[in-house]
C-alpha cells in the first residue's frame, strides 16, 4: 500500500511538470555516515541538506589517517542522504541515476544485501548534485517501486 501511495505522488508531480526529467550528474560522498541521533522510521529513508548546519546534524565523518574527506560546497550543491534500517547483514545502497524536473528529484537505487555480520550497521549513501530549489519532492525508486519520499528543505 505504501508503494502504491508513493508511486501516485510521483506520478502526480511528474504530470504537473511541463518539462520531462533531465538526468543530472551526482557525486558520491565517501567516508560519511548517518548520525546515530537520526531516526530512521521504517524501510528506506531520505534526508536532504542545503547548508553545513543541517548536514552535520545528519551526518558524521568517518576520518582515518589515510582517507580524504570531500566537504560539500553548499553554495553550489545539495546533499541527498539515503538510509536503510539497521541490519546485521552487509548492505550497500548504490545510486544508479538521478533525474530532475522543475518540481522533483528522482533517485534510482539498487540495494545489495550481503553476508551476515557480527555487528549492526545502518546502510547509507550520501551524494551531492547541483544546487536544487527548496520544496522539491525527492523520490527514491528501487526498480519500479517508490520506496521513500522527502523534500529538499
Amino acid at each position: 500500500m505504501k508503494n502504491i501511495l508513493l508511486a501516485g505522488v510521483i506520478a502526480i508531480h511528474l504530470c504537473a511538470c511541463g518539462n520531462g526529467p533531465t538526468e543530472v550528474t551526482f557525486n558520491k560522498l565517501d567516508n560519511y555516515f548517518l548520525s546515530n541521533t537520526v531516526e530512521v522510521p521504517e524501510g528506506i529513508n531520505v534526508f536532504t541538506a542545503q547548508d553545513d548546519s543541517t548536514f552535520y546534524q545528519l551526518a558524521g565523518i568517518a576520518k582515518t589517517m589515510s582517507n580524504e574527506i570531500r566537504k560539500p560546497d553548499f553554495e553550489h550543491e545539495t546533499v541527498i542522504i539515503v538510509a536503510g534500517q539497521p541490519t546485521n547483514h552487509a548492505t550497500q545502497i548504490d545510486v544508479e541515476k538521478v533525474t530532475v524536473t522543475e518540481t522533483d528529484i528522482i533517485v534510482h537505487i539498487t540495494i545489495e544485501k550481503g553476508e551476515e555480520l557480527s555487528y549492526t550497521m545502518k546502510p547509507t549513501t550520501l551524494f551531492t548534485l547541483p544546487k536544487q530549489a527548496n520544496d522539491k519532492v525527492v523520490s527514491i525508486m528501487e526498480g519500479a517501486a517508490a520506496v521513500a519520499v522527502g523534500t529538499v528543505k
